[in-house]
Order: structure tokens, then C-alpha cells, then sequence
């Protein structure tokens, strides 16, 4: 799989999140998103090579293997083999798109982890079988080159890896590798990134709904900070919410 992100080859512009706080941090990236119309779907193949921009003006655009089944062919045909037939829709909310798996075989991807559905923020990417599919702003010329955004030339600075279990900060794996409920945590959180979970939403999540307490959820957030954070003290990565739970920043 190509590793240079899909984000760099489109601005990612505004981020449109359901809460509206982005929208309230940065106003100029919000107008701009909405004088320059809507987004799009941009389809990357194992190869690195461009599908297609899909332009995402329909109320629902579903993807799916070409063909698709008897009586609905799908709106964005793709040829993997990883690929559903009926694999994933693109739908639009109130204050953008999400994409929302239809029970396919090898799931929507984000960040490693399979999701039953991601509300998109420009620049976000999901893996659909094989191939790679990035929310962008639409410029309306499929050919035209949109300078990078300086959060576009980044690479993550701390990484989850669900296939493998491996979690690296940096270029660098963690010298200590995470036990089982350490891992479980960081990819529950991984695939959220930025939005904050209750303590309670954390210890199901990990747990399962009334298999721990407050202390376990406490203890398990202390361990993985000295695993991940160079001043566990003074966490970059693994924030509290004062009143609200936890976030991940990656």
C-alpha cells in the first residue's frame, strides 16, 4: 500500500465536526469549505494510482464491487477482491458526510480499526478493501493542484497498528509493548481520535459494561501514559477532560 497520504494530494481545509467546535475554533476554514461547495471521495488503489473523485452532491453514494448485486449496482464500482459487493454509503448529516458500513465482509477502516460507521472531517482516510478513501474539499477541476495544508505533510506522531498490535510514537515502536487491556484501550481511543470518552465508555469498552470500577479505569490510564508519554505527568497524547473522561490526540 502507497504510505504517502492520501490527504497530501488534496487540501484537507475545514473540519466539519457534528459538535460544531471546530466550526467555532476556526470560522475562516469553515466558509471556505462551504463558497467552495461540497466534498469529495477520493479512491486511492494499492498502487498509489487515483480511481476517481467522487463528488459526494447526492444524498447517499454507496461503494461496492463492480457489479454489485441483483437490482442495485453501486454508485462507486471498485474492483478488490476485499471488496463487498454493497461494501460501505456515504451519507450526508447535518454538518457534513459519514460513511457507514453495510456489512461487509472486511469492514470500513479507520486508523487500523474496523468501524461500523466514521462521521468524516476533511482530510480523514478509511480503508475499503483494498483501497484507500480520503474526504477532500472539491475543486470543482479534477486536475487541478491544491497546495498542501502544513497538517497534510505530517505523519502522526503516535501510531495503532490493530493488525500487528504494535503501537509506535514517532518513526519509533514503544520499547515496552503494551499488555492486552493496554492495547484494547489505545485502539478503543485511536479510532476516536480527538473526541473525548466518558470513564464509563472507556471501562465497556474495555471491560465490558459493569465488569470494573473507577480505580481499574484510573489504573489502566496511568500505565499506558508511562508507556507512551515522555512526562506522564504532563500527558501530550493521552489528555483528561476535566468533568468529561479522556481524549487521544495522535
Amino acid at each position: 500500500m502507497n504510505s504517502q497520504s492520501l490527504a497530501t494530494k488534496q487540501r484537507a481545509g475545514a473540519d466539519v465536526a457534528d459538535s460544531g467546535e471546530v466550526r467555532k475554533k476556526n470560522p475562516m476554514n469553515y466558509q471556505r469549505a462551504q463558497v467552495r461547495g461540497t466534498a469529495e471521495l477520493l479512491i486511492q488503489a494499492p498502487s498509489g494510482a487515483i480511481v476517481t473523485k467522487w463528488p459526494l452532491s447526492a444524498a447517499e453514494v454507496t461503494v461496492g464491487r463492480r457489479g454489485g448485486v441483483e437490482g442495485q449496482t453501486p454508485d462507486i464500482e471498485l474492483e478488490g477482491r476485499r471488496v463487498s459487493r454493497l461494501h460501505a454509503k456515504v451519507v450526508q448529516t447535518p454538518s457534513g458526510h459519514r460513511i457507514i458500513d453495510l456489512d461487509s465482509t472486511n469492514g470500513v477502516v479507520r486508523n487500523g480499526v474496523r468501524v461500523a460507521f466514521w462521521d468524516f472531517s476533511f482530510g480523514d482516510e478509511v480503508e475499503i478493501g483494498e483501497y484507500r478513501a480520503a474526504y477532500v474539499m472539491a475543486t470543482g477541476d479534477p486536475d487541478a493542484t491544491v497546495p498542501n495544508s502544513p497538517a497534510d505533510s505530517c505523519t502522526a506522531r503516535l501510531r495503532v497498528d490493530v493488525s500487528s498490535g504494535r503501537v509506535w510514537v514517532g518513526d519509533e515502536p514503544l520499547p515496552r509493548a503494551p499488555s492486552s487491556l493496554e492495547f484494547k484501550l489505545l485502539a478503543y481511543l485511536y479510532a476516536r481520535p480527538g473526541k473525548v470518552r466518558s470513564r464509563d465508555q472507556v471501562g465497556a469498552a474495555v471491560w465490558g459494561e459493569g465488569r470494573f470500577c473507577d480505580l481499574m479505569v484510573h489504573q489502566l490510564i496511568r500505565r499506558v501514559r508511562n508507556k507512551i508519554e515522555e512526562r506522564p505527568d504532563c500527558p501530550s497524547y493521552l489528555v483528561n477532560v476535566p468533568g468529561q473522561g479522556y481524549r487521544l490526540d495522535p
